[in-house]
Parts: C-alpha cells; structure tokens; sequence
C-alpha cells in the first residue's frame, strides 16, 4: 500500500525564522516520505494562511510564539511549537551584555521560560513580561517603558511595539537545531496519529460489520460506542449518544437498565417498541478490574432468519439435484407423456407421488422436477425411509439435541427436514415407514415447523415434499397399513412411472447410453451386436433401468471385442448361472423363469446368504430381490 506523504506547514511570524526554516527544510531527511511547505505570517496574519491551506490536506502546523498559540487555539490540526531555550534567548542579547543594566524579554508564555535567573550569570537584570494577547503588548511594554527599562528582547509583535517607542528591541531568533527538533516531533505526530485513526478505523469497521447491535458504556456510564446496526434498532444517531450518560442518552427503560443494573442477566430478552431483541451483556475488563460493560443486541426475527440462512449454506454442499428432464432418455410414448406431466406438475408446487416399480428412475424424476420448481435454488435431500430402522430413521429426519439419546453427536445434529429447508426433501419407499413416524411427517407438513429428537422448541421449515412407492398405496390403506390422511395429503398430484417391460421402445437408447459413457471412459465395446439387442429386448427386466444399466457395465468389462455380442450377454445377465451350450432358454421357451431363481438361490449361497450382497451380484435392487424370495415362499 502506497503511504501518503506527511504534509507539514511551518507557519513563520517573522522573515528570519521564515529563511531558517526553508534552510533547514532542505537539510531535512526522514525516513517517512514528507513534503514540508513554509509560509510567513505573524499571528491573525499566519491563522488566516494557515487556514487556507486546510483544504490541501495539511497534516500537522509548526509555529512559534504567540502564533504557534493562535494556530492551537482555531485549528482542528495539530500545530507543534518551535520552543524557544535560554540559549536562543541569550544568543539574542548578547549585543546588550556589558552596555545594558536592565532589559527585558517580552512575549507569550511559550516565550518566557523563568529567564530572571538567567540573568544573574551574565550580569543583567532581566525582568520577564508575559503577554496573554496580541492587543495587550503596547500597553505592557509603554508600562516597561515608563519604568525606565529601554532596552528588550522578544518576539515579533513585541519588538514591533518596542521599537515604535524608541526602544532598542532584539528578536529572538531560533535555530535550525529547534526548527528540526520540531519536525521531527511532528512527524512522529502524525505517524501516531496515522496509526490510531488506522485502529480507529479497523475497530469501527469490525463493530459496524457485527450483525449485532453493539453498546458500550465505559465505568461512569458514558457511552463510548454505538454502532450503526445499533442506531438503526433504536433509532440512535451514534454522533449525538456517544459522549453523553446512558440516563440522558437512552430514552427506554429497558434499554437503560442493561447498563444500569449490576445484576442485569448476562443474556436476556427486552420488548422495545413491540420488537423481541435479545440482548448479551459482557463486563470489559482491564487487569482484573472492571472498565465499563460492553452489550450486543440482535431482533429474535433476524436471529432466526440468520439460523436459516447458515443452515442452507452449511448443510447444502453435495445436497444438488442434477437430473434434468432433458437427462431422461425416453422414446417410448408412456415415458413422453410422464415428463409432459412431470413439467406440468413442477410449477405447483404442490406434494408429489412418484409410483412405480422399483429401479424405474423415480428419484431421477424427482431430481428433475426440483430443478424445475420453485425450490430449485434450495437443496434437494433424498432418503430411502425402507434402507433404515424406525428409530433411526426418526432422527435422521428431525435431527436431534446434545444429549437426546446415548451415542448422540456432541452440539447435536438436524435433520433432514431442516437440511431441506427451502428446498425439497424426497422420501424414497415411504410405503415402508411405521405408523407413528408417518404422524410426525404429517404433522411437519401441515404445520411446516418440526422438533429434534430431546428439543424443546419447534423449527420452522419451507420444503416441498415428494414421496416415492413401488407399492399399491390404496391397498395398504384398506389394510391400514399406511394413514389415511398423509395418503391424502401426498397424492395431490401422482405420476405413475412404467416399468421397463412395459416401454421396450426405451431399452436401446438407454443399453447405448450406458454403454457409450462407459466406453467415454475406459477401453473397450461401444456396440452392440444385433442379437444381443434382440437379447436386451426379450428381457422382462424385473430390476428395470437400474438393472439394464448393471447388466450393461458387467458385459463392458467382460470383452475386449469391439461389440457386445450375444453370448457375453447372456452371462452378464445370469452371472451366478453357467453358460447353457444353447440360447433356447432365452428364446420365449418359458425357461427363463427357473434360471433367474436358480441365479438368485446360487448368488445367495455364494454371499453367504446376504441378501444385499447377493442383489449387488444379480444387478438388482435389494428390497427387488427381497420381494423375488418372499414370491418364492
């Protein structure tokens, strides 16, 4: 950063010290850059070139005597004093040594530094008179006169009046030593000055970038910061308070007792002109010993509204939506017509039932129409409500306080609902939720507000709700099985999405495109051959898209050919079966059948018979397989 020169004016009153000063301005190194300018003007007449300069930004004035006094006196800059010593004050008379008995040295205070005794070493008899103003000088030295007394030293203005009367009259002269004596005390002046405006500054712009209210009071109850957040919560003008007693200063008693009561609570809430503002009160300290109190205030509406907005930004890395309609490939005209529907229904708004088999790409869809909604700049949060235990599930979507539950995070946790805040929450498989958590969802979204597991106070939340089933909702009603009232209240708007069987004209877009971005990033087939694709279109596809894609992946790295021929495949679509010797089985013989349940029973006893392993074998979803064994049963 580039350091503006300090810029100092030496006010002389006389020519002699003027032609000094200039001299010894030239000689002058320091090693702050420094521009020092002299101008030459006694008294009223040095004020007023003095205050002419002002607008050139001077940063300091020097000047002697009764000027230097005047400056002080009528300039908002600091003015410095070329001091005159005994020495400049002898090397003045020294022509009246030996011919004068009595003299006397007249000027302004700053002038007369106790020279009587001075006097005695040199033989003289010095007498000191002090002027206080400009207009009392002839008055002073005619009484000097009178007296008998015909010979002075002084300043300026005195010998200009002692020589009016036919005095002999010597000017004090100063030298260069307290010229440069002077500068660099005023350099130094400023550098200090400089280095607390520059903290002035910092403090200032910390306490007025608070989000708080910040009051400070010093050990008398004087108000020694107020800032701007503050004057605009109590309507306080900060250049009128600061300065002034809180008693005279803050008109509202609530706000007077935070200051004046030692027992006030060290945090609190206070009604002020109907706001709830919450209030932190904290002792300033210095060495133990208690300086004043320093308070920050802030509207309970804006604390909460900060809460939010800290939530979104911290929770809402990685919770993206980046499925888009455009990203759905679809051929077939039900699958046309579900994004038509999908398009539609994103502007409302309103809760939304995706249904459907499982593995069709129904949170894809959700993804997508969050992107098109009114939510689509807030975070979008998918959980699978059938992949966890009740209780766990709870907390996952209320979240939780410190100390709800043993095992609970230190600080506690939100939940999903929260982390949704603004956004859209997805429930996968909310068919698979209990009874008493399908209340608690009802409720969060009637009355948009939840409550952590072990907490006290309600959360109020904006999310838009889509909810997914691979199960016959109605149906689980009647059984009751699933509330009555939250299926009315998700099956505002529904979108049935088909299974892969039932859009055939689907498969050869999607086997492709999996194929051709997996060739985008590995070696290997970005074809297939055109008895494999009548393959992949024989297929009933119980796992549908997700299972088309596995199959796809597990043929890529199966061959090094060029194309995915028909009998990669058909490994790839049983691995736990061996290759039959013909490809009857897959012709429509009805064979297929007993080949995907002795896949399934031999995947099972190759996993040890764990069930989500197995799926990850097969290619298919686990709660797909799940329902594959309960069909077998």
């Amino acid at each position: 950063m580039v350091t503006k020169p300090i810029h100092v004016v030496i006010v002389a009153p006389n020519q002699g010290l003027a032609l000094t000063a200039r001299q010894t301005a030239l000689n002058f190194s320091t090693e702050e850059p420094c521009k020092i300018q002299v101008v030459q003007g006694d008294l009223g007449e040095g004020l007023e070139k003095a205050q002419a300069l002002l607008t050139s930004g001077v940063d300091i004035f020097i000047s002697r005597g009764g000027t230097a006094t005047l400056l002080a006196q009528h300039l908002e800059v600091p003015v410095v004093e070329i001091r005159v010593s005994a020495m400049d004050v002898l090397r003045s008379m020294r022509s009246l040594i030996g011919t004068a008995q009595h003299i006397a040295v007249i000027g302004f205070p700053n002038i007369c530094l106790g020279l009587s005794s001075v006097g005695e070493l040199v033989g003289l008899k010095i007498e000191e008179l002090v002027l206080q103003s400009e207009a009392e000088a002839r008055e002073i030295i005619l009484s000097a006169y009178q007296r008998g007394i015909r010979c002075m030293v002084g300043d300026t203005v005195s010998v200009r009046e002692a020589r009016a009367l036919g005095m002999v009259g010597y000017l004090i002269e100063s030298g260069g030593e307290a010229i440069q004596s002077a500068l660099q005390q005023a350099i130094q002046l400023v550098k200090v000055q400089r280095k607390e405006r520059e903290r002035t500054a910092l403090f200032k712009a910390v306490v007025d970038s608070s989000r708080d209210g910040i009051i400070a009071v010093d050990s008398q109850g004087v108000i020694t910061v107020c800032n701007s957040l503050a004057e605009s919560l109590f309507g306080l003008d900060s250049s009128s308070v600061i300065g002034k007693p809180v008693s005279d200063a803050l008109m509202h008693p609530a706000l007077r007792k935070v200051f004046a009561e030692e027992n006030h609570p060290g945090v609190d809430v206070i009604k002020i002109q109907g706001k709830s503002i919450a209030v932190e009160r904290y002792p300033i300290l210095m060495e133990g010993e208690p300086m004043g109190i320093v308070a920050s205030f802030q509207s309970v509406g804006k604390v909460q509204e900060y809460e939010l907005q800290i939530r979104n930004k911290v929770f809402q890395r990685g919770l993206v939506a980046r499925a888009t309609l455009d990203s759905m490939i679809a051929r077939s005209k039900k699958m046309m017509e579900v994004k038509e529907k999908a398009l539609r229904f994103a502007t409302l708004g309103s809760t939304i039932l995706l249904s459907g088999p499982t593995g069709v790409g129904k949170e894809m869809l959700a993804q997508s129409i969050h992107n098109l909604s009114p939510h689509r700049f807030g975070p979008f949060v998918a959980i699978n409500c059938a992949a966890l235990p009740e209780n766990l599930l709870e907390s996952e979507l209320f979240g939780y306080e410190e100390g709800a539950f043993t095992g609970a995070l230190k600080g506690g946790k939100p939940g999903l609902f929260e982390l949704a805040h603004n956004g859209t929450l997805f429930l996968d498989e909310i068919s698979e939720m209990s009874l008493s958590l399908q209340a608690r969802i009802l409720r969060a979204m009637q009355e948009r507000e939840v409550l952590r597991i072990g907490g006290s106070s309600m959360i109020r939340v904006n999310v838009h709700i889509i909810a997914a089933t691979n199960k016959d909702l109605r149906e689980l009603v009647q059984k009751g099985a699933f509330r009555e009232d939250l299926y009315y209240r998700i099956t505002v708007l529904t979108l049935y999405v088909p299974p892969l069987r039932e859009r055939p004209e689907d498969i050869p877009p999607l086997a492709l495109h999996f194929l051709h971005r997996l060739a985008s990033q590995h070696p290997g087939p970005n074809a297939f051959t055109p008895d494999a694709m009548e393959l992949l279109l024989q297929y009933s596809w119980p796992g549908n898209v997700r299972e088309l894609a596995s199959v796809v992946e597990r043929a890529f790295f199966s061959t090094r050919e060029p194309q995915i021929d028909r009998v990669i495949l058909e490994e790839a679509l049983l691995p736990s079966f061996p290759r039959p010797d013909s490809n009857s089985v897959f012709s429509g013989n009805g064979d297929l059948k007993s080949l995907e349940q002795e896949a399934i029973r031999k995947a099972l006893e190759e996993e040890g018979f764990c069930v989500s392993r197995a799926a990850k074998r097969l290619g298919i979803d686990r709660s797909t397989l799940w329902r594959k064994l309960k069909k077998r049963r």
